[in-house]
């Protein structure tokens, strides 16, 4: 599971207006679709800034931990160009525009929820875990657990772990070769 979120987005709703934030939030979901899918995820929704991404649905593959790592990555780098397109937009106004991105595996429940308004979506432990982390990642950082770490740990040098409030789950930075 991954959760991306665009980092700042209330900050810059003022100087770029409707019209233009509509325009970035346009380029980030088309980022965030075409790197997922690349990848053989699907974009499950997207929630205003944020989006949520399944791995290894509907079409089980043994290496879709790797696969939403470089898609991580794969956004990451395709907003930060976008960043300096909005950079340059408001006279290089040094304001924040990044996206932070949480990754956590494990077993999930995949389908449709509800009985008058049906939502199909992913649900439970490690859908939450994906995003509380998300939550705790800065502009431009992907944030994994240990269990994602344990599976692409030789593609990708460890930066640091955080313990991370009530559940003791190390989160590690990442920095891929």
């Amino acid at each position: 599971i991954l959760f991306a979120d665009v980092r700042g987005y209330t900050g810059l709703s003022e100087p770029l207006g409707a019209e233009k934030m509509a325009n970035m939030l346009h380029c980030f979901y088309d980022n965030c679709t075409k790197a997922v899918w690349e990848k053989d995820g699907i974009v499950n929704k997207f929630i205003g800034d944020a989006a949520l991404a399944i791995f290894n649905f509907p079409i089980m593959q043994d290496d879709h931990v790797q696969q939403a790592v470089w898609a991580a990555l794969d956004l990451l780098k395709a907003c930060d160009e976008q960043k300096e397109q909005v950079t340059a937009e408001i006279d290089g106004e040094n304001l924040s525009l990044g996206v932070g991105i949480g990754i956590h595996t494990g077993e999930v429940s995949i389908g449709e929820l509800g009985s008058s308004y049906k939502e199909f979506t992913a649900i439970g432990p490690v859908v939450n875990l994906a995003s509380r982390i998300q939550g705790q990642a800065e502009p431009g950082e992907v944030l994994v657990t240990e269990d994602v770490y344990q599976v692409v740990m030789m593609y990708a040098s460890l930066i640091g772990v955080i313990q991370w409030g009530f559940c003791y789950v190390p989160i590690i930075f990442l920095s891929v070769f």
